[in-house]
């Protein structure tokens, strides 16, 4: 794993999510636990945890925290 701009792009979706929707996009009750969320589980739907959500800000954050850096 390398660091780059790339990691502080996600961890600042991470924020915007937790700020947009009152909770972490990743939740596990240990840090493997997380860790498999943020590896494994989809992002979850924003337009369902905060109705009227805008697309576009629905959208920066998908985008921020994307898996594959590419």
């Amino acid at each position: 794993m390398v660091v780059s701009e790339v990691s502080d792009i996600w961890s600042f979706g991470v924020m915007l999510f937790e700020m947009l929707a009152g909770c972490l996009p990743f939740a596990g009750t240990t840090f493997a636990g997380r860790l498999n969320a943020i590896l494994t589980q989809p992002v979850p739907d924003l337009g369902r945890l905060v109705p009227g959500i805008s697309d576009g800000m629905a959208d920066l954050a998908y985008r921020m925290l994307e898996k594959d850096p590419r």
